[in-house]
């Protein structure tokens, strides 16, 4: 008898807890919390990359190093380059793109680009 009044005790403050949850819910003041719904999501996706992707600078939300890059593009990627490496991702506007930024790592691709095409059935 001991174990089933536990139960039901342990049922109760369950169902209290949940009605506690539902009021706070439901008193939230909705105006702030879209906003900092929004808000997260955007620095989410600022700073998610994907798996495996090589470093580079962050940028902006939605806009990326758009912003940073004073007139050429191709001088700010090659100060970039040695501050992140040869190979560095760059978010210009909502894509990442990869930067190859030497001769060794551009015929890298190249030649594993080629033996793949070899390699591939016809």
């Amino acid at each position: 008898m001991h174990s089933y009044l536990l139960k039901t005790t342990l049922h109760y403050t369950v169902i209290e807890k949940m009605d506690v949850l539902i009021h706070l819910v439901s008193s939230l003041n909705w105006t702030y919390v879209g906003p900092c719904v929004i808000v997260t999501a955007l620095l989410y996706y600022w700073y998610h990359r994907p798996r495996k992707f090589p470093p580079g600078p962050r940028g902006f939300p939605i806009i990326g190093v758009v912003p940073l890059v004073p007139k050429y593009l191709e001088r700010s990627l090659t100060k970039w380059s040695k501050e992140y490496g040869p190979v560095m991702s760059v978010r210009l506007g909502g894509r990442d793109v990869v930067t190859l930024n030497d001769y060794e790592s551009i015929h890298e691709v190249k030649l594993g680009h080629f033996i793949t095409n070899l390699l591939k059935p016809v």
